[in-house]
């Protein structure tokens, strides 16, 4: 169908998990489709959803569109597979200890990288009181976050670290929250890690 130009729309679905082989998504083609990426969603699972629209649309044929099908694949899913930790990935306990690099001039080094994140987790290692959580804490609700402390996290480091996850209602969280918040896990040399809405150009 995507050679005769019926499909306008596809979502798709990856699930972080390795098969090492299996069917491909698309049978060989003798023309190549240009898309655009719509939309790009990641979930707590690592699971991540791409809408793409084809560059030509073609009123009046068939419009394929599956996201309500895949957002419910993508919650049965969720619900059945287990976390995965970067120790699961591959790190090792050596690296894990390395940490982010302690101070705050590590963090302003490349604070860049994560202003106009909408989700920001901080990875506290096991057994170590967050100094300064609570004035931490009592600023971003302020500020208007959702602070929240879970075992799970997309990319939690290993198992016994705890995840503290700051969120705005889903909007892109302020700078000054996010510079405060790395900051702070810079200079605990916390491990974290960020989620920034996919931004076509």
């Amino acid at each position: 169908m995507l050679n005769t130009r019926l499909i306008d729309e596809m979502i798709v679905t990856l699930f972080p998990l390795v098969l090492g082989r299996g069917i491909p998504p698309f049978a060989p083609r003798a023309n190549q489709t240009a898309t655009q990426t719509a939309t790009c969603e990641t979930y707590e699972t690592g699971i991540v959803q791409w809408a793409m629209s084809t560059t030509e649309r073609h009123q009046g044929l068939i419009h394929v569109r599956l996201s309500r099908f895949w957002m419910w694949i993508a919650k049965a899913w969720a619900a059945r597979m287990p976390t995965m930790t970067m120790q699961d990935r591959g790190m090792t306990r050596a690296q894990l200890k390395t940490g982010s690099g302690r101070g705050a001039e590590v963090a302003d080094d490349h604070v860049h990288e994560v202003l106009g994140s909408r989700d920001f987790w901080v990875y506290v290692t096991p057994k170590s009181k967050p100094k300064g959580y609570e004035d931490l804490k009592i600023y971003l609700v302020k500020e208007g976050c959702e602070v929240d402390v879970s075992d799970t996290a997309p990319m939690l480091p290993a198992k016994g670290y705890k995840a503290i996850k700051v969120t705005h209602s889903g909007q892109i969280l302020d700078d000054d929250v996010v510079r405060r918040t790395h900051r702070w896990a810079h200079q605990r040399n916390y491990l974290h890690s960020f989620f920034k809405p996919y931004k076509s150009t």
